[in-house]
């Protein structure tokens, strides 16, 4: 298939992953974040509903990099089988599955009981940092077949700068939402599930991108 000219009139296949490329950085960065260790939002919701204790809450936050290292063991295995674009998207929407677990879950912590919160959290995060982990190293070889050598400095410039706007609306957003509804229990469950809907979204726009090398294995893209 031609990766520059299509007939119709229609937008080639590179410009179509470009486009798509983008779309899927905005709708991503909303869930990114959130899932970042120690983020405010997450500080907020353990210690300030769960009250949670200090140790308890270093435990989660170091999950991100406890799966980190032994994403280093795992996603070769995964290669074998799945190429990049197949990994990505897979993870994405084990990224997505860790959150509607633990969005769905929130409502039904007893208060006050730091312990039951602590296995929600732990559970929920387990499945969230090993899909980031694996996700963030399969989407780097990923786009070393999308995105042409020639225009990665410029085109990555570009959606760097979106993505920072993206994530200043959504902190913007969330400051907001948390101040309407003094920081209530409700509005974190609405706040993660606005950043689902996007992640989904983000998994669809995944999806409809071709890869150049889409059937050989991602073991051999991945840096």
């Amino acid at each position: 298939m031609n990766a520059i000219t299509v007939k119709g009139g229609k937008p080639s296949l590179l410009r179509n992953n470009l486009r798509l490329c983008l779309l899927d950085g905005v709708t991503a960065i909303p869930l990114t974040l959130l899932s970042q260790p120690g983020n405010i939002v997450l500080a907020a919701l353990l210690t300030g509903i769960f009250n949670m204790p200090a140790r308890t809450y270093g435990v989660i936050v170091a999950l991100p990099f406890v799966f980190n290292f032994l994403q280093v063991l795992l996603t070769p295995l995964l290669a074998q089988r799945l190429d990049a674009q197949r990994l990505c998207v897979t993870c994405g929407w084990l990224h997505c599955a860790g959150w509607i677990f633990l969005t769905a879950a929130l409502p039904f912590i007893p208060a006050g009981d730091p312990v039951a919160a602590k296995w929600v959290f732990i559970v929920g995060f387990s499945i969230i940092s090993l899909a980031s982990s694996i996700n963030g190293v399969a989407w780097n070889g990923w786009m070393q077949d999308v995105v042409p050598t020639r225009l990665r400095g410029k085109y990555f410039g570009v959606r760097n700068r979106l993505l920072y706007v993206s994530m200043i609306a959504f902190l913007l957003s969330v400051s907001g939402l948390l101040s309407l509804m003094k920081g209530s229990l409700i509005a974190y469950v609405i706040l993660f599930g606005g950043a689902i809907v996007l992640r989904i979204f983000s998994v669809l726009w995944q999806q409809k991108m071709t890869s150049h090398t889409s059937h050989n294995p991602a073991i051999a893209q991945l840096p």
